[in-house]
C-alpha cells in the first residue's frame, strides 16, 4: 500500500496548490456561465423559460392607458409620452413601451435588449387575457360564455415546471457533456505538471531512488488527481440538479467518466514521460485536448460523432 502514501502526499499538495484551485473556481464559473447562457439563448428562442429566471425589474415595460402586465415592472406614462415612443423609451431605460387606444395596442420595442423578446411574451399575454374577459362579458350577454370558451376540459397532472425542449436539448446534446468533462480535461493537466514538476524541483531522483516501485509511484499520482476529477464532476451534476436540470443513470455516468479520467489520466503520464520540461509538457497536452475537443464534439459526420464518448454520455 505504498502507493497510498505517495497519493496521500500529491493529495496534500494538490489541495495547497493554488493553481489548482484557481482552476476548480475558473470551472464553477465555467459551469455557471454555461447554465445561464443556455437560459439566454432558449429565452429569445422560447420566452417562456425566461420566467423562472428573470427578475421583474431586469424588465421595464412602459404602458400608455390601461393594461396589467404580470411578470415585468409596469411605468405608467400619460398619453403625451407616446408622441415620442423610442426617446421615452430611451430616456426611462424601458424594454418596450406599450400604447393603447381604446381597444387598439401598439407595442414598441427594443430589439438591441436581449429581454425583449420575454417583454413581447408578456405583454402578448396581456392583450389575449383582457381579449378573453372582453369575449366573455359580450357572450356572457346571450349564451352560457363557458359553452364556447371551454367546450373541453383538460387537466394536466405531474408536469410540474418543465423545462423548455430548446433548453433540454442544448444542455444534455452539448452543454451537460462538456460541463462533466471538465474536470477530465484538466485532470490530464494536473497529473502531467505533477511528475514535471518532481523533476524541476528535483525530487524526482529521490522518489524513484526510494524502496517504491514505478508502478506504486504512478498509481500514487494518478489516484488522487481521477478521485478529485470524479468528485468535482458529481459536483458539477449536483449543481445541475439544483437548476432543475437531472443527470439520469448517475452511476453508468459516473463509470464511463471514470475510464475517460484513467485514459486521460494515462496520457498526461505518457506526455510527461517525453517531455524535457513544463513548457514542452504544455504543449503536447494542448495539442492532445485540441484533438480531443474536435473528436468529442465537432460534428464532423454522424458516424464518426456516433461513436465519441460523448454521444454515449
Amino acid at each position: 500500500m505504498k502507493f497510498m502514501i505517495i497519493a496521500k502526499k500529491e493529495l496534500g499538495d494538490m489541495v495547497q496548490e493554488k493553481l489548482y484551485l484557481l482552476a476548480f473556481f475558473v470551472q464553477l464559473v465555467i459551469v455557471m456561465g454555461i447554465i445561464y447562457t443556455a437560459l439566454l439563448y432558449t429565452s429569445i428562442t422560447n420566452p417562456e423559460v425566461a420566467k423562472e429566471v428573470v427578475p421583474q425589474v431586469n424588465t421595464r415595460v412602459g404602458v400608455v392607458g390601461d393594461l396589467d402586465i404580470e411578470g415585468v415592472e409596469v411605468i405608467r406614462f400619460k398619453p403625451s409620452k407616446a408622441e415620442e415612443p423610442f426617446k421615452t423609451m430611451r430616456d426611462n431605460n424601458l424594454v418596450a413601451l406599450v400604447v393603447r387606444n381604446k381597444e387598439s395596442f401598439t407595442i414598441y420595442l427594443d430589439n438591441t435588449n436581449v429581454l425583449s423578446s420575454y417583454a413581447d411574451l408578456r405583454i402578448t399575454d396581456a392583450i389575449e387575457k383582457l381579449s378573453r374577459e372582453i369575449k366573455r362579458r359580450e357572450i356572457a350577454k346571450k349564451v352560457d360564455p363557458e359553452v364556447i370558451l371551454n367546450p373541453v376540459e383538460l387537466e394536466i397532472k405531474g408536469r410540474g415546471r418543465a423545462l423548455p425542449s430548446t433548453f433540454l436539448e442544448i444542455m444534455y446534446a452539448l452543454l451537460i457533456p462538456f460541463i462533466l468533462l471538465l474536470p477530465t480535461f484538466l485532470a490530464t493537466n494536473m497529473v502531467a505538471d505533477s511528475i514535471i514538476g518532481e523533476r524541476e524541483k528535483r525530487t524526482y531522483e529521490l522518489l524513484v531512488s526510494a524502496p517504491v516501485k514505478k508502478r506504486d509511484i504512478i498509481v500514487g499520482k494518478a489516484l488522487p488527481v481521477i478521485a478529485i476529477a470524479e468528485l468535482q464532476a458529481l459536483l458539477w451534476m449536483l449543481l445541475l440538479r439544483v437548476r432543475g436540470i437531472v443527470v439520469y443513470n448517475l452511476p453508468y455516468v459516473l463509470l464511463l467518466l471514470l475510464l475517460l479520467n484513467v485514459i486521460f489520466v494515462g496520457f498526461g503520464i505518457l506526455i510527461s514521460a517525453f517531455s524535457e520540461d513544463m513548457k514542452d509538457s504544455n504543449v503536447f497536452i494542448s495539442a492532445t485536448l485540441i484533438l480531443a475537443s474536435i473528436y468529442f464534439f465537432a460534428p464532423i459526420s454522424t458516424d464518426f460523432y456516433s461513436l465519441s464518448p460523448v454521444s454515449l454520455l
